[in-house]
């Protein structure tokens, strides 16, 4: 589906179109980068501020592994570099139903937690259906 169809349906769900259903308990945009954001905070982190570019980023690769069933960190460098960031990481996800479930989900892998904690100073979620995807830059 082209980009702007997408925004344009965006805007018409916001007016006319029912919104679909979210994953149970999850938050409004933006609840991701705040979990991660306290999560760092217990671990004595600075908080990383959200990049709205990542952010869409994010979600346009969560929406893309979703319509395609697959999992993948194809194209993470092309995200990166479409807003700027020379250097950044992701973290991918699916089958979570929350955005507590799947923090705590990539804090048992080394890989996942390493992100996490990294030294980054931005980051944006996405989530399509059960398909979640974290990208961090600095």
């Amino acid at each position: 589906m082209p980009r702007w169809l997408r925004l344009i349906l965006r805007l018409l769900r916001g007016r006319w179109l029912p919104n679909p259903p979210p994953p149970d308990d999850s938050g409004p945009p933006g609840t991701l980068e705040a979990t991660l954001n306290e999560y760092r905070a217990k671990a004595g982190l600075r908080p990383l501020i959200v990049s709205g570019c990542l952010q869409e980023q994010a979600d346009e690769h969560s929406q893309w592994m979703e319509g395609h069933g697959d999992l993948t960190h194809a194209g993470m460098s092309t995200r990166l570099s479409v807003c700027k960031f020379a250097g950044g990481s992701e973290n991918i996800a699916k089958g979570q139903r929350n955005d507590r479930e799947v923090i705590a989900d990539w804090d048992t892998s080394s890989g996942h937690r390493r992100n996490m904690r990294g030294d980054w100073t931005h980051v944006g979620g996405g989530l399509s259906g059960t398909y979640w995807t974290l990208l961090f830059g600095r």
